[in-house]
Order: C-alpha cells, then sequence, then structure tokens
C-alpha cells in the first residue's frame, strides 16, 4: 500500500512538477491511505484540530431547530423531507441532529431521510458505526451524480425536497494557488516539485486562458499595489458543489457553514502568502507541504 508522499513523488518523477490542487487532493483524499481516510480521531482533542462538532452536541442541536423551522414552512406535497450532508466525517452531526429531531419533533423526524452524501468507504464505514440506532432514516450516495441518476437510463429530475448543506467541507476541498509577478504584471500558478527529500514550491507559468475568471475582475488599481509574490487560492471543486447541489435542489434549502474572509481581508497588507494553513497537534503552521 503506498503512502500519499509516495504516489506524489511518481507523479512529480513523471511530470517534473504537480499543481498544489493535486498535491492537497493526494495528501488529504488519497485512497486507504490520504489524511482523511485513515483515522477519524485526527479531528478533536486527540487530533490536529477541532471542530464545533467535535466540541459537543450543541452545535448539531442548533442546526436540528434551525432545520425544523425551515422544514416546517415548507409547503410540498411529499410525504418525506430529505437532509442531504455532504462530508459527515465520522457521522456524529448526524446523530446530534437526528438525535435532537427524534426528541423534540418526533412528527417531523418520522419525515425525515437523511442522505450522506459521501465517496469514501472507510468513512462510510465510521458513519455507519455511528448511526446505528438511525439506521431506518439514513441511507448513503457516492455522489451528485449517483443522486442525480445520471447513470441511469432517465436522469432524475430535480428531487430533494428539504435542505442540501455541509460543515466545514468546502474549505477542506483541493485549491490551486496562484501568485502575481509584479516585474511582468502578470500571474503564474505555484506548483510543487522536489529538492532531495523535500517537497518546495515552483512557478508554472500560465497563458490568460488557463487562469480562472475571477484574477480578470480584480481591478487594475489594486494590482498596480499587490506585492510581488502575492498569492491568492481559488477552488473550482468548491464551484461545482455549489453548483451540483443547486442543480438537484427541486425546493428548499442550500447552506454551506464555514469559514471565509471578506475581500478587504483577503486583500490586507499582512495576508500575502494566500490563506491556506496547515494544522498539527493544534498548533498552526505555514508550511503547506511539510
Amino acid at each position: 500500500m503506498k503512502m500519499p508522499t509516495e504516489i506524489i513523488r511518481e507523479e512529480i518523477g513523471k511530470n517534473r512538477v504537480i499543481t498544489f490542487a493535486r498535491f492537497m487532493e493526494l495528501a488529504l483524499y488519497c485512497p486507504e491511505t490520504g489524511y482523511y481516510e485513515t483515522n477519524k480521531d485526527n479531528v478533536g482533542r486527540a487530533g490536529d484540530f477541532i471542530t464545533s462538532v467535535s466540541t459537543g452536541e450543541l452545535f448539531g442541536q442548533l442546526l436540528a431547530f434551525q432545520f425544523a423551522q425551515w422544514l416546517g414552512g415548507f409547503k410540498t406535497q411529499n410525504s418525506k423531507f430529505k437532509i442531504v450532508e455532504a462530508g459527515a466525517h465520522d457521522g456524529k452531526l448526524v446523530a446530534d441532529i437526528l438525535g435532537w429531531l427524534k426528541l423534540q419533533r418526533p412528527e417531523l423526524f418520522a419525515r425525515i431521510e437523511y442522505i450522506i452524501l459521501e465517496p469514501s468507504a472507510p468513512r462510510q464505514a465510521w458513519q455507519n458505526e455511528m448511526l446505528k440506532l438511525f439506521a431506518p432514516h439514513v441511507r448513503w450516495s457516492s455522489g451528485w451524480s449517483e443522486m442525480a441518476g445520471r447513470d441511469a437510463v432517465e436522469p432524475k429530475p430535480k428531487n430533494v425536497h428539504g435542505i442540501i448543506f455541509s460543515n466545514e467541507l468546502l474549505d477542506a476541498m483541493p485549491v490551486h494557488r496562484y501568485g502575481w509577478d509584479a516585474k511582468n504584471k502578470t500571474w503564474f500558478e505555484w506548483g510543487v516539485t522536489v529538492a532531495g527529500e523535500k517537497f518546495i514550491w515552483t512557478k508554472i507559468q500560465k497563458s490568460e486562458s488557463g487562469l480562472p475568471s475571477s484574477i480578470f475582475q480584480l481591478p487594475s488599481s489594486l494590482l498596480e499595489v499587490l506585492p510581488d509574490g502575492y498569492t491568492i487560492e481559488t477552488s473550482p471543486a468548491a464551484e461545482n458543489w455549489w453548483r451540483e447541489a443547486a442543480g438537484i435542489l427541486a425546493h428548499g434549502r442550500l447552506l454551506a457553514i464555514d469559514y471565509g474572509h471578506t475581500a478587504d481581508e483577503i486583500f490586507s497588507p499582512g495576508r500575502t502568502r494566500g490563506t491556506l494553513r496547515a494544522y498539527f497537534r493544534h498548533h498552526v503552521s505555514d508550511d503547506l507541504l511539510a
């Protein structure tokens, strides 16, 4: 079984350089050996970082209360409501939400079908173990295509009446990192290569057609003062997630809970190296390639 570092080195050996998005994808989600594939306890006090879910039940209970309000106000002929969660990790948030609904809103709970969008077999196993008490109400889907029936002879129309949401998922999706060349007034992409035993940054020159459209929306007055090497990130995977989710929602709410910055914060003088951070044993680091 190959570890992510070995697979990354092999890809760099073939191509000399890979994008940071590919580096991040392999490091976090490499089947069987990626960071999020091997240990459900890497989140929490005993892991590398905490989340609102890992600190207790309150966050899930608050979400359940809000979901109950939303679902109670929906006018639909469907007898069932769907709650679709993408990226449920070990399933604890699902248990907190369904536990509150069962206790506080039993009639609504009886109408809930909770769908976990989860492509990872190990994470599905963790979730299944956590959610045995709620088995009749929970099912899994490997992705949007399966939910939409695109692999079937006749794809399904928009079929979610209810709520689609994620919690701290989008900021864990792979991102591309772009840097500003102040001398030549152009953008390049930060790639990853190898020097000896270490992964290091390297520049990938990009034509304008290869750059995300959001970069061209930046005003020229801002570009004039950006320092050399100024770095920003874009996440096509997160953008695709929004499009896919909106495309399958027939009636209801679409919610993503995550961290973020305003435009003023992103372009502040003290944030020239982008917004990404690494965590190990609750200590933050700017060394994303370690």
